[in-house]
């Protein structure tokens, strides 16, 4: 896949920097993880990682993630430049932007963002995202972000668990993909979000906020990590990338994804 992906980065001329280092594998642990210990090692800005398979993908809190044939699963090493300091807050939410920006050019599938880290089509999911970062003190070293998309998974591709409550590109279009192009469009929207992280971030909430599932008036139960849950309605992002909900007193509270196990749409 990785000479695939180059010559359409190529011929398409709109990536810079993102998949000049390209590395694919038919089946790895994590792409996530080889990442990260490749940028712990000095990986360049813009480095990719694909596989065909994952024996040990995974979310949020360590969760799995089922990754059968199929699917483009990408890793993205990010660094900062030389006097720049991107929104690391703000930049999950850009990377949601970029997969359903990435999705609707490749497919013409419109894909919806759910808070923190999903994409939906008719509410089934269709993209997962993992962001991790590294610092040195204080300025941010480097990010590894993650994608999962279903792409050309059928039903039976997933298992029972996951098999009325994920889909993909094929099951939604009732064709095939291609893999290739799906993460060429990925990596170009990925530059060009990247570079509003660092330039000009007030630019990123009003486009997520066009792009979310369920920004404000949608009625969630939400699980903290610590155990306890509430229900509560949806009443936008805040500008620091927490989702601010209405509790049934009136009262505001802004949920952050390192606290949240779980959002839940209680009008479905």
């Amino acid at each position: 896949m990785a000479s695939s992906l180059g010559r359409l980065l190529r011929e398409r001329g709109k990536a810079g920097r993102l998949g000049e280092c390209i590395l694919s594998y038919q089946v790895t642990h994590s792409t996530n993880q080889l990442g990260l210990d490749l940028a712990r090692r000095g990986a360049p800005h813009g480095s990719l990682i694909l596989a065909e398979t994952q024996t040990s993908g995974r979310g949020r809190w360590q969760r799995s993630w089922s990754s059968p044939k199929g699917g483009l699963y990408l890793t993205a090493v990010l660094r900062p430049r030389e006097g720049k300091e991107p929104s690391t807050p703000l930049f999950p939410a850009a990377a949601s932007i970029a997969a359903a920006e990435a999705i609707l050019e490749a497919s013409g599938v419109k894909a919806h963002i759910r808070w923190p880290n999903d994409l939906l089509i008719d509410e089934r999911k269709l993209c997962g995202i993992l962001c991790e970062a590294s610092f040195a003190g204080e300025r941010l070293d480097f990010l590894v972000v993650g994608f999962g998309i279903n792409v050309n998974q059928t039903r039976q591709d997933f298992p029972d668990e996951l098999a009325d409550v994920a889909t993909s590109l094929q099951m939604t279009t009732g064709s095939s993909h291609e893999i290739p192009l799906v993460a060429a469009c990925l990596a170009e929207r990925l530059e060009y979000w990247w570079e509003k992280c660092e330039e000009s971030p007030s630019d990123i909430l009003p486009r997520w906020s066009e792009l979310a599932w369920g920004e404000t008036g949608k009625r969630v139960r939400v699980r903290h990590r610590e155990g306890w849950e509430l229900d509560a309605t949806t009443a936008g992002m805040a500008e620091d990338g927490g989702l601010r909900v209405r509790l049934a007193d009136g009262r505001l509270q802004t949920l952050y994804s390192e606290d949240v196990l779980f959002l839940r749409d209680l009008d479905v």
